[in-house]
């Protein structure tokens, strides 16, 4: 199974950590052995992707070129806690088997 984890915010703000829970997730999940990949435009989060040794598809492309390829969860940071929402969300992803996880603070 391979897994795609797209960083987005509204407007190119962070509303509540979408790029630390983006990172997280594809850490976590390598770390679990599902080739996970993070897939963003910004050369910040880039950057700090490679410093963290965090896989990683230089963008953009648009939503609809993701979400007409791909199965897509939506993920509200803001919403829920990330020590529980690994947990949570990795039991889903394994019941569930989606290829695209789209973190974002909208």
């Amino acid at each position: 199974m391979k897994i795609l984890v797209i960083r987005n915010a509204w407007r190119h703000q962070d509303f509540g950590g979408a790029e630390e829970l983006a990172l997280s997730l594809v850490s976590t999940l390598n770390a679990l052995g599902v080739e996970t990949k993070l897939l963003s435009g910004g050369e910040a989060l880039l950057n700090r992707a490679e410093s963290l040794s965090v896989p990683y598809i230089k963008g953009p492309f648009s939503k609809r070129q993701i979400l007409t390829k791909h199965r897509a969860i939506f993920l509200p940071k803001y919403l829920f806690d990330l020590c529980r929402a690994r947990t949570r969300y990795i039991k889903m992803f394994k019941s569930e088997a989606p290829s695209v996880i789209h973190c974002t603070g909208q």
